[in-house]
């Protein structure tokens, strides 16, 4: 997440969204006053936009005072393209290997336990409740569009959009069975349904 007391924004990053290359890019044209990160105490770089609306709060600071921002994504292409990048981390993740490692490297299954365990529905970086409290969702698949209107917005003379930490290209729909894709629809149907998304 990144926040800019001076221009009044905030964005909320749903993990392989695009947030890196959106942090990088921002930080070549002006610097941020909260950044999730080691060095943030108390703050995160995937937050959900409730837990950050309450930091604020305990900061003295409103989150209705801000723009805010996030990003979403096909359910089925982002759960690949987390596993994918796991997969190129693991010798900084032991956990994480040992369970690549038990599962044999086997994707689909490896792709199962994800989806069912460690990643995080997209919607709870939305919602407070029932109700959406991000003022711009955009989808990640218009990243650019998406990044151009964000320079407008704010009167920045627009960078160039840096992509970072992208996967070797592949084809999402590769890595599904039956299973898996009603898995995921079933765990991502508000943004499925909300954002229009299909397999």
């Amino acid at each position: 997440m990144l926040v800019s007391h001076t221009y009044k924004f905030i964005i909320v990053n749903i993990p392989k969204t695009g947030c890196t290359s959106i942090l990088n890019s921002i930080l070549k044209h002006t610097s941020i006053d909260i950044m999730g990160d080691a060095n943030t105490k108390g703050y995160y770089q995937h937050d959900t936009a409730l837990c950050i609306k309450e930091k604020l709060n305990q900061d003295g600071l409103k989150w209705n005072d801000y723009i805010s921002y996030v990003r979403v994504r096909n359910p089925w292409s982002r759960y690949v393209s987390y596993c994918l990048w796991l997969q190129k981390k693991l010798k900084y993740y032991p956990i994480e290997k040992k369970h690549f490692e038990k599962n044999g490297y086997n994707f689909q299954k490896i792709l199962k336990y994800y989806i069912q365990n460690r990643i995080e529905p997209q919607h709870l970086f939305l919602l407070d409740g029932d109700n959406c409290i991000v003022t711009h969702v955009d989808k990640f698949e218009n990243l650019n569009n998406h990044f151009i209107k964000f320079c407008k917005n704010h009167n920045f003379t627009e960078p160039n959009l840096l992509h970072l930490n992208k996967n070797k290209p592949y084809f999402y729909r590769d890595f599904y069975n039956q299973e898996l894709i009603d898995l995921v629809a079933e765990k991502e149907s508000y943004v499925i349904e909300n954002y229009k998304y299909q397999y």
